[in-house]
């Protein structure tokens, strides 16, 4: 790799910044926070960034976009360092340019599904159009879920270090983190260098540089996409006429928390479980940042405690309510209810009257209405472990357990893993079955899991098939990390 240029923006910053600095060679980490200056002297720079490094939406991974061959050499850093990391990546790429074909149109919501090349499809809205009609489109929003298709646009734009130029526009306008002077000088050249028929957005970076620069980089965007106008249309196919930037998500389980928190220990004073505060919801995130001033009078661990106990009370007492989000291998994700807390401690129990036949039934487990379903769980757990209680005996009918990524505590007392497609199942006859889903099988294959991991998942199946055998009242298992 020859002098990556990463912006690392996230609230695992400091943490993946020391984890690349420390690993791979020639690394730039340009726009630092604070603490990336402070804690692992790096230099105050605007460089332009050719990978970025941001949260996923809901706190509990992060997203890597950039260079192909640089988010490659970071997804293999990634999925080695960090213990339970799941990686998705999208099949397209964030910022490419179709020749899209109409294959279906909804007039009413003005919303055209497109056939991009042949392998994949996306979705545009807010257009007129007919089936078989031709656009030129640009993918603006991928998603890992499977049910969801990528969302494109007309509106086409070329990025480059200074300065991000759109088609069929008029405007200059430049950033706002440039200084008044130095912003009117800015437009005013921008103005007379922009060729019509076209708008441009002068980037932060462009201050740090010479005029000269400023505008060769825009006659190369113009004719950069003065090339791709010459393509539309020699191919009655749809296919792709500019590659964009590879985009990869990576789910972070309560391991790879431990293990950022280790890092993050290295080079500054960190509280206790400091990322799982950060992940569990943004106002606690916010309180952790106020707490770490106090870690000299009072003490990272005695913070961490505090905090902890403070979420444990107030989202997780006897008699809350509670539900379980799992995510799954294809990208989607459900939750459902699992109960209410009826005992808490190192192993929290949830219990639940059914209301009618659950999900959990299957052809040699059959549960009937008023049923009762009792749930146990901890925090960082590789098991979620099921009980079900017959209405009319009260007698134990059958047990289950699921192997997932350890268990996360989500803001307002919810709780979330990712489901591991294994199952493991026991019925009252004392007869232990398992049930693995096909699909996880290659996991390692497809880059999405390490081999440590997928070893992990292997010992923990054996052990919570043990447990389950010899009658475990229990069966939470918390693996060293």
């Amino acid at each position: 790799m020859t002098n990556a240029k990463i912006r690392v923006e996230s609230i695992y910053d400091l943490a993946l910044a020391k984890l690349l600095q420390d690993k791979l060679e020639k690394v730039v980490l340009v726009s630092p926070t604070k603490d990336q200056q402070e804690f692992l002297s790096i230099e105050d720079t605007n460089q332009p960034h050719d990978i970025h490094i941001g949260d996923l939406e809901y706190r509990n991974g992060i997203q890597i976009k950039g260079v192909s061959a640089t988010v490659d050499k970071i997804e293999k850093l990634f999925r080695e360092s960090l213990p339970d990391s799941i990686i998705f990546k999208h099949p397209i790429q964030q910022d490419a340019v179709y020749n899209a074909t109409v294959i279906k149109y909804l007039y009413r919501k003005r919303m055209a599904i497109l056939d991009l090349d042949g392998n994949q499809q996306a979705i545009m809205f807010n257009v007129e159009t007919n089936v078989g009609n031709k656009h030129t489109v640009q993918v603006k929003e991928l998603t890992t879920e499977k049910d969801k298709l990528p969302i494109c646009s007309d509106v086409i734009t070329l990025s480059g270090d200074y300065v991000i130029l759109e088609v069929d526009a008029d405007f200059v306008r430049v950033s706002r983190k440039i200084k008044a002077d130095d912003r009117t000088k800015l437009h005013d050249f921008g103005k007379k260098v922009v060729p019509d028929g076209f708008g441009v957005i002068i980037r932060t970076s462009a201050n740090s540089v010479k005029l000269d620069e400023v505008e060769n980089e825009i006659n190369k965007l113009v004719e950069m996409w003065e090339g791709i106008e010459a393509s539309i249309g020699h191919d009655d196919d749809s296919t792709e006429l500019f590659g964009g930037q590879k985009v990869s998500e990576i789910i972070l389980g309560n391991a790879s928390k431990v293990f950022l928190d280790k890092l993050r220990s290295e080079v500054a004073d960190t509280i206790k479980n400091y990322h799982y505060f950060k992940a569990y919801s943004m106002a606690t995130g916010l309180t952790i940042d106020f707490a770490q001033q106090f870690i000299e009078k009072v003490g990272k661990e005695e913070l961490g405690l505090s905090l902890e106990n403070m979420i444990l009370s107030r989202d997780y007492p006897i008699g809350n309510h509670v539900k379980v989000q799992f995510n799954y291998l294809n990208g989607t994700t459900d939750e459902s209810i699992i109960g209410n807390i009826s005992k808490t401690g190192d192993i929290i129990v949830t219990k639940r009257v059914l209301s009618r036949s659950h999900q959990h039934s299957t052809p040699d487990l059959i549960l009937e209405e008023g049923d009762l379903m009792e749930v146990h769980f901890s925090y960082g757990s590789w098991t979620i472990h099921y009980k079900f209680f017959s209405s009319l005996s009260g007698e134990l009918i059958g047990e289950k357990v699921k192997i997932i990524t350890p268990l996360d505590f989500i803001y307002r007392g919810r709780i979330r893993g990712f489901d591991m497609g294994m199952t493991l199942q026991k019925l009252s006859d004392g007869t232990v079955t398992s049930d693995i889903d096909n699909s996880v099988s290659d996991m390692v294959k497809r880059g999405m899991i390490s081999k440590s991991l997928d070893a992990k998942l292997g010992e923990v199946s054996r052990v919570a098939m043990e447990m389950l055998k010899a009658g475990n009242d229990s069966i939470v298992i918390r693996l060293d990390q």
